[in-house]
C-alpha cells in the first residue's frame, strides 16, 4: 500500500486488524520512473517491486505509541498557536505606550497576567498597575510603573482582550492535553528488568573531583511554562517504562523523552 497523505490510515487499520500483513511504502521509493502514470499503473509497478523484494515497509509503531505521538504533536502546535497571542498581547499594548515588554521577560507570567486582567478590568493608574508586581520580578515597582503610563485606545482594548482570551482557552486545552498525556503513559508496560544491581551514587573526592566510575549527580533544570503538568512524577514513569533514567543523560529532560518516544 502506498502511504499516500493520511487517506491510507483507516484502510491501514482495517486490514491489520483483519489480520493481514500490511506493506506500508513510501511513494518516493518508486515515484520516479518515466512514463505516463495512472493509479492503475502504479498499483501494478507496486505490486512488481514488492514480488521482487524491492521495496520496504514503513515502521508503524503500536496503537498507545500512536495516540502519544497524536498528543504530542497536538500539544506542540497549541504551544506555537498560543505563543502567537501573546505577540499580539503585547503589539495591542505597545500601541497603547504600554511597554510591559519592557521590564518583563515574559508578560504571561504572574506579574504579567495580573497587570494585563487589571487594565481589562478598567485599573488605568500606573502606580495602581505597578503594586501588582509579584516578590520575584527584578525590576522595581518604580520601573513597572514608569513603563505603564499608557494611551489607552478603545480598538487596541478590544484586541488586548480577545487575545487574552483566546490565550487562556489555549492553556486549558494544553492542561487537558496533559491529563491525557498522563493518563496515557500509566497504561505502558514496564519496562523488563535488566538487573537487580542498585543505581550507584556518586561520591565527591576531598579535592572536588568525582571518583573514577561514578555518575554524576544530576543537575535540577528550572521548571518551563511549556512543561507537561501531567498530575504525575513524569521522571519516575519514564523511568519505570524506558528501564533506565535517560534523563541523566546531558540535555534529555521528561518532557523531552517523552517527545522522542512519540516519535
Amino acid at each position: 500500500m502506498e502511504s499516500t497523505g493520511i487517506y491510507w490510515i483507516n484502510l491501514y487499520y482495517i486490514l491489520t486488524q483483519a489480520g493481514i500483513n500490511v506493506c506500508l511504502v513510501n511513494p518516493k521509493m518508486f515515484r520516479m520512473v518515466p512514463g505516463r502514470k495512472t493509479d492503475v499503473l502504479d498499483c501494478q509497478w507496486l505490486q512488481t517491486l514488492h514480488y521482487y523484494g524491492l521495496v520496504r515497509g514503513s515502521f508503524i509503531p503500536e496503537e498507545h505509541i500512536r495516540q502519544l505521538r497524536t498528543y504530542m504533536r497536538l500539544r506542540e502546535k497549541l504551544i506555537q498557536d498560543r505563543a502567537r497571542y501573546v505577540q499580539r498581547m503585547q503589539k495591542a499594548m505597545v500601541e497603547m505606550n504600554l511597554m510591559l515588554v519592557n521590564v518583563l521577560d515574559d508578560v504571561t507570567g504572574k506579574t504579567g497576567m495580573a497587570i494585563i486582567e487589571a487594565v481589562l478590568a478598567g485599573e488605568r493608574d500606573p502606580k495602581t498597575l505597578a503594586s501588582k508586581r509579584d516578590g520575584r520580578c527584578k525590576h522595581s515597582e518604580a520601573e513597572i510603573e514608569e513603563a505603564m503610563t499608557g494611551i489607552y485606545k478603545p480598538d487596541q482594548l478590544v484586541a488586548l482582550r480577545i487575545n487574552h482570551n483566546i490565550w487562556l482557552h489555549l492553556q486549558e486545552q494544553i492542561d487537558e492535553l496533559d491529563v491525557e498525556i498522563g493518563r496515557l503513559l500509566k497504561t505502558f508496560a514496564d519496562a523488563p528488568q535488566r538487573g537487580t544491581a542498585s543505581k550507584p551514587e556518586a561520591t565527591v573526592q576531598a579535592d572536588g573531583e568525582q571518583e573514577e566510575g561514578q555518575q554524576s549527580p544530576k543537575t535540577q533544570t528550572r521548571p518551563s511554562k511549556n512543561d507537561i503538568k501531567a498530575g504525575i512524577d513524569l521522571e519516575k514513569e519514564l523511568l519505570r517504562v524506558c528501564g533506565a533514567d535517560l534523563t541523566s543523560l546531558t540535555g534529555f529532560q521528561a518532557k523531552i523523552r517523552v517527545r522522542q518516544i512519540s516519535r
